[in-house]
């Protein structure tokens, strides 16, 4: 059995008595297309931040292809692409986090 890309489970953070990221729960299958959308200060940043072991969460877990990511976080930001990719019209992006580049149709169902 393979491990999930993305795990996320009661992810809680704060900032002294300001709330960073409350009760996150959630996963990404392999294969799916997530899209991390939210208003500002919604604990978007937070989040990934500690999905790539650079804060350590207050309570709850984060494991990322099954290693957590906190104690494992040099393996975590090992299995994490770190390019950027150059698009149509000349824009630039981050490559996309957890998955192939350049993406594979039958990756996609």
């Amino acid at each position: 059995m393979t491990s999930l890309p993305i795990e996320v489970e009661g992810l809680t953070r704060y900032y002294g008595k300001r709330r960073g990221v409350m009760d996150l729960t959630f996963e990404v299958q392999q294969g799916e297309i997530f899209c991390f959308l939210g208003p500002n200060e919604a604990g978007k940043t937070t989040t990934i931040r500690q999905l790539m072991g650079l804060m350590r969460p207050d309570s709850g877990s984060a494991r990322v292809f099954g290693l957590d990511c906190w104690h494992d976080s040099t393996k975590v930001k090992e299995s994490v692409p770190n390019r950027t990719v150059r698009l149509d019209h000349g824009k630039t992006s981050l490559r996309p986090l957890f998955c192939e580049w350049p993406p594979q149709r039958k990756a996609c169902r």
